[in-house]
């Protein structure tokens, strides 16, 4: 969905929000272009970006669309999944339960941190076991989710929080050293994006700063390495 009609589409507020009625319309069956039409109006989006987020994901593209008609699981084909070499391996295990036509495809499920991720009856899984996977679908098991929160070294994420000046002491030592500095340490660190492809932070700060503009913009929410 195009940042756009993300921002317009929460401009009545989360109660009434336009992503949220388009798929109620959808999975209702009101799968109608007056149907669609009135949505545009009501949020004063164009008729064509709305279009564009209804065909864009599977689950949304509603009954009359011979190529999303009836999909019972959605497997997601997200940048982190594909990259990781996952989801061929997924896609041969659904088809033990599912026909390929049955087999729809999602942008991104959030599960980059596992891969192997899918949408099944409105829950999200990844990385389970083929048994696990059998549980899911045959017998609507609900799987829980595995999480290993590790540190090497300081545990920043599950560390006490000591105040909000000791917690900013680091960055203002940071800003008194010489930016051409910083910015190697940053490189050396490891320091990448969270986006899914990884790429480095370093470089993504490199190239801002040599880019000819008074006003700049970056993405700050990074991971480390390992």
């Amino acid at each position: 969905m195009s940042r756009n009609l993300s921002k317009l589409s929460g401009r009545q507020g989360m109660e009434n929000n336009l992503f949220t009625r388009l798929v109620d319309a959808i999975t209702e069956g009101e799968d109608t272009s007056k149907d669609l039409d009135g949505l545009a109006e009501e949020f004063l989006v164009g008729k064509a970006n709305l279009y564009g987020t209804r065909t864009f994901y599977d689950f949304l593209r509603g009954s009359n669309d011979s190529s999303s008609r009836e999909k019972k699981v959605y497997v997601c084909n997200g940048s982190a999944c594909l990259c990781a070499n996952t989801q061929d391996r997924l896609i041969r295990e659904m088809k033990k339960y599912f026909k390929e036509e049955k087999i729809g495809t999602m942008t991104c499920l959030g599960r980059c941190y596992e891969n192997a991720a899918f949408h099944y009856k409105g829950r999200n899984y990844s990385n389970q076991p083929p048994h696990e996977i059998a549980d899911v679908i045959t017998s609507g098991k609900s799987v829980e989710d595995y999480y290993s929160v590790v540190a090497l070294g300081l545990p920043v994420l599950t560390a006490t929080y000591e105040g909000l000046e000791k917690h900013y002491l680091p960055l203002g030592k940071a800003l008194k050293r010489r930016p051409e500095e910083l910015l190697q340490e940053v490189k050396e660190s490891g320091l990448r994006g969270r986006g899914g492809a990884g790429y480095s932070t370093g470089m993504k700060w490199e190239s801002c700063r040599n880019a000819s503009s008074d006003m700049k913009f970056i993405g700050l929410l990074s991971r480390i390495s390992g």
